[in-house]
């Protein structure tokens, strides 16, 4: 088995550097057949993943961030196997995929002594996504995170937080009309979330139902609210229990289409874009990913129901 870690150094402000010399270490301990390919700039793991060769017999690893994932899925070919080693601000998405806090040399080891499973990944405009695609105000608290993040000594468990603070100062409403196979909603919200992960900007839980194999995005739409409102919701927010309150509309689908009245900020795995209009669906396939054995995700490939 082949086994080729893409490596982003500046991701969790080092922790893919030490990364790196831990993915050495156990390629060095354990004789695999690896190769560590680091990047040095923005958008080139991207294009070291599209530069791979489809073989069943190769795994390619993400290390770092959401964003380094977001890359990686963006840049893989149709035939291969994806790893998932995060030492990111978040981590949000493989929260699903192993909730255990353990040292990144043991997650390590227990990724590549893992097991085959497959997912579903989104599809907006002309990229792919692994965990959400949000527009309004969390698209803005996402946007304002990142730069707190990059230019201030702010400790990465905070910043998420804050910018959610700064962020409810300012709700900007907008005019939606969210369209599925089977309803249309017209309505004012301040966010719109679709959520194929459960959790986004360090662990706000918008979709605690969210399951990665069952083909759907859970959808969460909150209405306009005013300060007080906002402050009193984001902790249930953050928490996942906001699912059941009138201010919330919950719901699920494959295949999604979402106008808004005017041009907004979106994010997609925390890239940012600004838009009036996303169509998002399900990948036209499963993404089979290498996982820990004692992830909480359904073992088994197309080739194993065989």
């Amino acid at each position: 088995m082949k086994h080729i870690f893409i490596v982003n150094p500046t991701s969790g402000k080092g922790d893919g550097k030490r990364a790196a010399a831990a993915i050495q270490k156990e390629i060095e301990q354990n004789h695999l057949d690896g190769e560590i390919r680091l990047t040095e700039y923005a958008g080139q793991a991207q294009k070291l993943a599209a530069e791979i060769k489809p073989d069943p017999e190769t795994i390619v690893y993400a290390v770092g961030g959401d964003g380094t994932i977001w890359e990686v899925l963006n840049g893989l070919p149709p035939g291969l196997r994806m790893g998932i080693l995060p030492c990111g601000t978040g981590n949000d998405y493989y929260r699903m995929i192993d909730q255990r806090k353990l040292p990144f040399a043991q997650m390590l080891h227990e990724t590549i002594q893992g097991k085959p499973v497959e997912v579903d990944f989104g599809q907006c405009h002309h990229w792919r996504f692994h965990n959400c695609t949000t527009l309004g105000l969390d698209a803005r608290v996402n946007d304002l995170a990142i730069k707190l993040y990059q230019n201030y000594p702010l400790p990465r468990f905070s910043v998420y937080g804050l910018a959610a603070v700064l962020c409810a100062l300012r709700p900007a409403p907008f005019e939606l009309v969210l369209k599925t196979k089977t309803e249309t909603i017209r309505q004012k919200a301040i966010i719109a979330a679709v959520m194929n992960g459960s959790c986004y900007g360090n662990g706000f839980i918008a979709a605690p139902q969210a399951d990665l194999q069952d083909g759907l995005f859970d959808i969460c739409v909150i209405e306009p609210l005013t300060l007080w409102e906002t402050l009193w919701l984001m902790p249930k927010y953050k928490q996942g229990k906001h699912t059941h309150l009138k201010q919330c509309k919950m719901l699920r689908a494959s295949e999604i289409e979402i106008h808004v009245d005017k041009p907004l900020l979106m994010q997609s795995d925390g890239e940012g874009f600004t838009s009036n209009h996303v169509r998002i669906t399900t990948g036209p396939y499963k993404l089979p990913l290498i996982v820990p054995q004692a992830s909480p995700l359904k073992a088994g490939t197309k080739e194993q129901e065989k």
